[in-house]
């Protein structure tokens, strides 16, 4: 029995020969090696050979034409600016967004998109001067949407949902009939006399039961009540003869009719009646009549944007998927006011319900099922919102954009837009439960937007970030004001990884996150003191101690000073907006220790550039000082956190430091006299 059985082919780089004999310096061997000169390196499909282990040094040669074999072109796309497009006029731009037809909104929302970003025609876009044009933007971006997601159609004029926001209960009250006046008059025959409408209207009136009479409850009154009902029949009478009367009077006083022709021998009589035809317009779903006025443009509505082509295609289905698809929305919107309350509805504490910290996310396909019209669509609503977020960046936009309701509310719908916690599920891992999972989580086909979602949401977010400064929530109802505040404080206690992660349409080295954007925000918004109110009063209060949770915690960070100042500056204006908000600002851990390390870093910082030689055992670099407007508003905040009554144990370890503070020289004297006013507040008995 042979010892040595026949090998298989090696499935390295080269076939190994059975010679013994052989070597790699031979000729067979060398023969399939390219020779390369010394000191170069030898180039394979990706990258120098000597990076690869030997079983990967193999060239792959696809046959010519095949897509294998294509390799790709990363080649740039050329930045078009104001000299490849021109200046256009703006009633040009405007005309062509009001048409609606395809190419040529086409046209100017490409032309917007790339003069907004030529730095030498930005300037131009300044909504002060552009009256109107802001309103034809968020049409566009309302017709965008509705088509996309479903939502913001009853906001139209015309929808058939309008009356609901407008006036919530007219749709229950019951509507009168309104064929009860054209039944009392009724239409005289064309060979009948002018007086005979007028005998039928009194015996009609005849007929009707008198409102006098009352109906009998004991036998003895029987007939006291048949007298009474007599006395109001003769009183009816008697006014319809006087009416018929009146009537015949009238009729001798007015002008015979004259003949409609000559072959007409009888007189005809005009009769003036609201509807003499029946309207089939509104049968044929179009629409007949809508409401519209100052509640309505209040309300975050505007005008109807049906006329709006969004693809070229034919629609392939009837009317009434409009219909279905607000339905939808909807429920969408219901679903969206459920998915935050921790408790159910009987407000027991044995039906806690736990949510996910990671919200409900597109399950990727290995394929695309986005159609061609989708894909467009979706391009095309990415650069309405492009628009809306560049115009914000003009100084002086943000005035007349967050004066705008239909934006306002647009705005804060998506902030939260399809951004749904599942509720967690308790039972132990199995198969099953790993296929209920897969089930819940695959997306269909009608989510498709889930990739245009986060860039728009992430344009909405900047671009409430740019105006929010001007933004007074105080003068909007609460149909605009809400979402906004319940979105921008779900964002800032979101535990998801999608709210601190960046952006995903970031750079590589960025660090700005939602929650981040978010925070400049609300810093902006609590400006204004009405805000300050609707933040606080914006349930759930748990939901609030998570925020003063999570602002602590970047007051406590100093490497990045920015959030940090903003998150101060957010703390003191909620500190002095409320005591109730103190005292739960105060009972956070380390609260107190916070600020007064937050001031204490300003004095550091400002004796070191008074003295730099002074703070040499610093390890850290020294940073900038934060402003005496910020020192003012931590200073401020603790003052607010003092006046409680029940915060002062917390401040009984940080009086010393307060008291060093207080004699600094190096610290302003408005500062210095907030902190002697912290330090009598808690000097009190």
């Amino acid at each position: 029995m042979l010892n040595h059985l026949p090998r298989a082919p090696s499935p390295g780089a080269f076939q190994r020969s059975m010679d013994p004999r052989m070597s790699p310096g031979k000729a067979p061997f060398m023969s399939a090696m390219k020779m390369t000169k010394p000191g170069m390196s030898m180039m394979g499909p990706q990258g120098p050979l000597g990076h690869y282990p030997p079983n990967l040094r193999r060239d792959l040669n696809y046959p010519p034409g095949s897509v294998e074999a294509t390799m790709p072109l990363l080649k740039p796309r050329r930045r078009l600016t104001s000299k490849d497009t021109g200046t256009p006029e703006a009633w040009r731009v405007m005309m062509s967004l009001k048409s609606g037809l395809l190419a040529e909104s086409t046209w100017a929302l490409d032309t917007i998109n790339i003069l907004l970003y030529d730095d030498s025609t930005v300037g131009s876009f300044n909504l002060s001067q552009l009256p109107g044009f802001l309103e034809l933007i968020v049409e566009y971006f309302r017709r965008y949407l509705i088509e996309i997601f479903g939502i913001l159609e009853e906001f139209e004029v015309g929808a058939v949902a309008q009356k609901i926001i407008l006036d919530p209960a007219a749709d229950q009250k019951d509507e009168a009939p309104a064929d009860q006046e054209t039944e009392s008059i009724a239409q005289p025959e064309p060979h009948a006399a002018p007086g005979a409408e007028v005998e039928k209207a009194a015996a009609i009136v005849e007929k009707t039961p008198p409102d006098t009479a009352e109906p009998a409850e004991v036998n003895g009154e029987t007939e006291v009540s048949v007298k009474k009902e007599e006395d109001g029949e003769k009183e009816v009478e008697a006014e319809s003869g006087k009416a018929v009367e009146s009537k015949k009077e009238s009729a001798e006083t007015e002008p015979k009719p004259k003949q409609a022709s000559k072959y007409d021998r009888l007189p005809i009589k005009i009769v003036h009646k609201e509807e003499l035809m029946e309207d089939m317009m509104e049968h044929l779903g179009y629409v007949t009549e809508f409401t519209s006025g100052l509640l309505h443009w209040q309300a975050g509505g505007g005008d109807s944007t049906a006329h709006i082509q969004t693809q070229f295609e034919p629609r392939s289905e009837p009317p009434a998927r409009a219909e279905g698809k607000t339905n939808k929305g909807e429920e969408n919107r219901e679903d969206d006011g459920k998915k935050h309350s921790p408790v159910h509805e009987d407000g027991e504490q044995d039906h806690i319900t736990l949510l996910e910290d990671e919200p409900r996310c597109r399950d990727e396909a290995p394929l695309s099922t986005s159609s061609a019209g989708q894909d467009a669509l979706a391009k095309r609503c990415l650069c309405v919102s492009n628009i809306v977020r560049s115009l914000s960046f003009i100084p002086g936009n943000d005035l007349d954009m967050s004066r705008h309701p239909a934006l306002v509310l647009l705005l804060g719908k998506l902030l939260l837009l399809h951004h749904q916690h599942p509720e967690r599920n308790r039972s132990p891992p199995g198969y099953r439960r790993d296929e209920l999972q897969e089930q819940g989580s695959s997306s269909s086909e009608g989510e498709w937007w889930w990739e245009c979602l986060g860039l728009i949401r992430e344009n909405a977010m900047v671009t409430l970030a740019n105006i929010s400064g001007q933004l007074d929530l105080s003068t909007y109802p609460d149909t605009i004001c809400l979402p906004i505040l319940d979105g921008l404080l779900h964002w800032m206690v979101c535990p998801s990884a999608e709210a601190q992660d960046p952006f995903p349409s970031a750079t590589a080295h960025s660090q700005l996150t939602p929650q981040r954007l978010v925070l400049e925000c609300l810093c902006k918004l609590s400006i204004q003191g009405g805000n300050i109110d609707l933040l606080l009063a914006t349930p759930p209060f748990s939901r609030q101690e998570k925020l003063f949770t999570v602002l602590l915690r970047y007051i406590a960070q100093r490497k990045a000073q920015v959030y940090r100042e903003m998150a101060v500056a957010l703390l003191s204006h909620l500190a002095q907006g409320d005591p109730t908000a103190a005292c739960a600002i105060t009972m956070q851990k380390g609260s107190v220790g916070n600020f007064v390390g937050f001031l204490e870093d300003g004095v550091s910082m400002a004796q070191y550039q008074q003295n730099p030689h002074s703070l040499l055992h610093m390890g850290h670099p020294p940073m900038d000082p934060p402003s005496i407007n910020m020192m003012c508003r931590a200073a401020k905040g603790l003052l607010a956190m003092a006046k409680v009554a029940e915060n002062k144990t917390e401040f009984v370890l940080y009086e010393s430091r307060l008291l060093d503070m207080s004699i600094s020289s190096v610290l302003n004297a408005g500062v210095v006299a907030i902190i002697c006013q912290v330090l009598f507040h808690l000097g009190k008995l």
